[in-house]
């Protein structure tokens, strides 16, 4: 069983011992932010580099960022980050972000997350999105079909109907 170290914050603190927040404030990856996009792109190609600097008896290692469940137990070993992610809780999973750190909404989330080498990570890579389903109940998250379909705003799918 994974133990917790002593001394170690539950959250970040300033000097004056106040929580740092959220991180929103400070170009959070997945809001669009063009200098956050382009230091994860650089983190990413930097990763791939150097896992495939590594050799097997079975050739050149590749990269893939797919953890599907591993954020749960790598998480139990991070402690507090400056983004405002307490001390052992699950990390985001593949290129994920956090829960609420993403305030620009889903488009911003796509092409903050395009800016990635995906091409170097031939493993995969995997984003998970959460759509409150408010978002699709009014005109501003989904588009009149001319058919008198409703077609949705995330890659062609439709709400409503069968066919």
């Amino acid at each position: 069983m994974y133990q917790k170290s002593k001394g170690v914050p539950q959250t970040m603190q300033r000097e004056n011992g106040k929580d740092l927040g959220s991180g929103i404030d400070r170009g959070v990856f997945g809001n669009d932010n063009e200098a956050t996009n382009e230091i994860a792109g650089e983190m990413f190609t930097f990763i791939a580099n150097e896992i495939e600097s590594y050799r097997s008896k079975f050739g050149t290692m590749t990269p893939g960022i797919l953890p599907v469940s591993g954020n749960t137990p790598f998480g139990l070993e991070v402690g507090a980050l400056p983004s405002g992610r307490h001390a052992w809780k699950p990390l985001a999973d593949g290129v994920s972000l956090n829960g609420g750190t993403d305030t620009e909404g889903p488009g911003a989330v796509l092409k903050s997350v395009s800016h990635l080498p995906h091409d170097r990570f031939v493993q995969g890579t995997l984003l998970n999105m959460k759509i409150e389903p408010e978002m699709l109940n009014s005109e501003n998250g989904i588009m009149p079909h001319p058919c008198g379909r409703v077609y949705g705003i995330f890659y062609g799918t439709w709400k409503g109907c069968t066919g």
